[in-house]
């Protein structure tokens, strides 16, 4: 329920995130900050609380991030103003992340290791019910009533998930204080995420757009350089240094955030390619996003039952395959061009986001040392959600560089032609990121392999 929730609270307003950002003014460009402003609130403090959680707090995690995150919802119903409702966003990401924090860590702890990809599994599944849900939802609401609405949605679902965690979560027992996270690491790590996003967001409003993918990789790699010199140092890092010597885990995190950043780009343009290109409403445009979820829901279960009992490299190597073919497709796609092309590509994008939500997190797990697990399946989803956040940023760059005459327009102000001209370009990041995704997960060998 906790994974459902985190990803319905994404993908409730894909389909009307252009009628919202009409209704507040905005920019396409500045109406991904809806989808960012989540992730931040996520990825920049998951880490911290999953060893929080890990360190006898796991209740806490539970009960008090519902709690934030249901007060946090209504807050964002009633908000008109965008830079208000931004910072809103940030608080439920950061609140429902509390409680996803320790949903890892309990299938690790707690189920064997020939179980465990069912499980994660699960957890993808209901990652894919939410995708399946709320495009549907989003869609009807915004269209029958107003997009305001949409955040009420998630109150009921985490009302139960507080009162199933008040009831059935064991009580904590008494933490040690020394194993708590460094509270200096902890904002250093938050402040360096938030302050990258905005970097990258803005990359183009400086004036740099032509050293875009050269400007991304330096300033990323800078910024992982001087957080692991400073983590190093603290009493309790954010990152155990001994997981991050792993080359094999290495290169399957490069991979991972890779694909996501393929995965959450497609998802964030394709419904404006819909309404603006293709000339469709809002309810046309939630029909064809059902296909994805539909995918994703369908697909994930047996991807981690085909994990349990065979290789899990067999599934990523396909999912990247899938991610170029659907890229090419982007990369020319026209508003004449059949509905079947549009069907075929959102199926792959569905099946594609299902194996990197399990086969990658197997994968990781599996190269990792015994005593990094734990930390290792809550670092995936933080890599999942940083991929994520950054696929937004360069893709939005990227639509931006290919229709400069174009930037800074009002959504109502964007032609087809143009729209089209700008998804066309990120296909062909898409491409390199998913040609970039299968050489690094091709040169991992399985751990059998190993032997």
């Amino acid at each position: 329920m906790v994974m459902f929730l985190q990803c319905l609270n994404t993908s409730i307003i894909t389909v009307p995130l252009p009628e919202i950002a009409g209704d507040l003014d905005i920019t396409v460009s500045e109406s991904s900050w809806l989808l960012l402003a989540y992730s931040l609130g996520t990825c920049a403090l998951l880490l911290q609380f999953a060893k929080f959680g890990k360190n006898n707090r796991l209740k806490k995690l539970f009960v008090y991030g519902t709690g934030i995150f249901i007060i946090a919802s209504a807050a964002c119903a009633f908000l008109n103003q965008f830079l208000a409702l931004t910072l809103m966003r940030i608080v439920q990401g950061a609140a429902i992340s509390m409680a996803a924090a320790a949903c890892p860590i309990i299938v690790i702890d707690y189920l064997p290791e020939d179980r465990q990809g069912y499980a994660l599994g699960s957890m993808a599944s209901g990652t894919g019910l939410a995708m399946v849900l709320g495009p549907s939802v989003g869609g009807i609401l915004s269209q029958i009533i107003t997009w305001h609405y949409l955040f009420l949605v998630n109150i009921p679902l985490a009302v139960m998930v507080l009162i199933g965690a008040l009831k059935y979560l064991p009580a904590d027992r008494k933490p040690v204080k020394k194993n708590d996270p460094d509270a200096m690491g902890s904002i250093c790590w938050f402040i360096a995420i938030a302050a990258s996003m905005v970097f990258l967001e803005n990359i183009t409003a400086w004036g740099i757009e032509l050293l875009l993918p050269f400007g991304i990789a330096a300033y990323v790699g800078l910024f992982l350089l001087a957080f692991r010199l400073t983590d190093n140092k603290l009493r309790q890092p954010i990152l155990s240094p001994g997981m991050l010597k792993n080359r094999a885990f290495l290169l399957i995190a490069i991979s991972a955030m890779m694909g996501s950043m393929i995965t959450e780009g497609a998802l964030y343009l394709l419904p404006y390619l819909m309404q603006i290109a293709w000339n469709m409403d809002v309810m046309e445009c939630r029909m064809y996003c059902c296909i994805v979820s539909v995918a994703a829901f369908v697909s994930a279960r047996f991807v981690g039952s085909y994990c349990d009992n065979h290789s899990s490299k067999v599934p990523v190597i396909c999912s990247f395959v899938c991610t170029i073919v659907f890229d090419t497709i982007f990369t020319f796609i026209q508003p004449d061009w059949s509905l079947a092309i549009l069907v075929l590509s959102a199926t792959m994008v569905g099946i594609t986001f299902a194996v990197f939500e399990t086969a990658q997190y197997i994968r990781m797990i599996r190269h990792t040392r015994p005593e990094y697990k734990e930390e290792a399946a809550t670092m995936i989803t933080v890599l999942t959600y940083i991929g994520a956040s950054l696929g937004l940023i360069a893709y939005s760059l990227m639509f931006n560089a290919a229709i400069p005459e174009a930037m800074g327009a009002e959504i109502d102000e964007l032609t087809a032609t143009l729209m089209t001209k700008g998804f066309n370009a990120t296909g062909v990041l898409g491409l390199f990121l998913g040609l970039g995704g299968l050489f690094l997960a091709s040169i991992v060998k399985e751990n059998n392999e190993d032997e």
